[in-house]
């Protein structure tokens, strides 16, 4: 599954950093380029995470649904869709995504935390 085989591992150091920069998505070429980029790496890392939960038969579908939705809407705006939020909504969009993935990094540092202590 990933290094080690611990969930948390799905997630790269910077991913906090990447859900951050979401918002970009209505900025410049190079803040756009950099959104684009974090979309790219966060969506799998999500929908990897979520599998992770379901596997376990534990529920995770609330926070990375809302995760993958604001990705989704972020998508739009680099599209160019009419529809897409605007820069402003974008904005707090992404920092409640960057809450979302710090929240999907504490329920997966504690999942395995409680798995080391079950091979014990």
């Amino acid at each position: 599954m990933t290094s080690a085989n611990t969930i948390s591992g799905i997630f790269p150091a910077d991913t906090g950093y990447q859900a951050e920069k979401v918002s970009g998505a209505t900025g410049s070429n190079s803040d756009r380029a950099v959104a684009e980029a974090a979309i790219s790496t966060l969506r799998p890392n999500i929908e990897t995470f979520r599998s992770a939960l379901n596997a376990r038969g534990l529920e995770g579908n609330d926070m990375t649904c809302d995760a993958l939705y604001i990705i989704d809407r972020a998508r739009e705006s680099l599209e160019g869709s009419p529809t897409s939020p605007a820069a402003k909504d974008l904005y707090i969009m992404a920092s409640v995504l960057k809450d979302l993935v710090k929240d999907m990094q504490k329920v997966a540092n504690d999942i395995d935390r409680e798995d080391k202590k079950t091979e014990k």
